[in-house]
């Protein structure tokens, strides 16, 4: 069953530092059979999004199970990265498990 990251970004600190990170964060999901699908927020139609207002961008990663998932973020490659996307920009990243 497919497992998803969601990725919120309420404010980029550093562009370019956070491009850097995006762009190495995003090389290490083929070893663990993740696709990257995002986008900037333009309009919020209903509901009550998040206490932090409008984010600066929505990223989901799916991969084909949560334990795939798991490995990838908890990998080596992946969270020497972690500190960079810490320093570079405000959000969060949950996991949920397809449906």
């Amino acid at each position: 069953m497919s497992a998803f990251a969601f990725s919120q970004i309420t404010e980029v600190i550093d562009p370019q530092g956070f491009q850097e990170y995006r762009l190495r964060a995003l090389e290490t999901l083929e070893r663990y059979g993740g696709k990257f699908y995002g986008g900037v927020v333009t309009d919020q139609v209903d509901g009550e999004w998040s206490p932090q207002g409008m984010p600066y961008g929505l990223a989901a990663f799916e991969f084909p199970s949560m334990e795939r998932l798991k490995a990838w973020y908890y990998s080596p490659e992946y969270q020497e990265l972690v500190g960079a996307r810490h320093a570079t920009s405000r959000g969060a990243i949950v996991f949920a498990e397809g449906i």
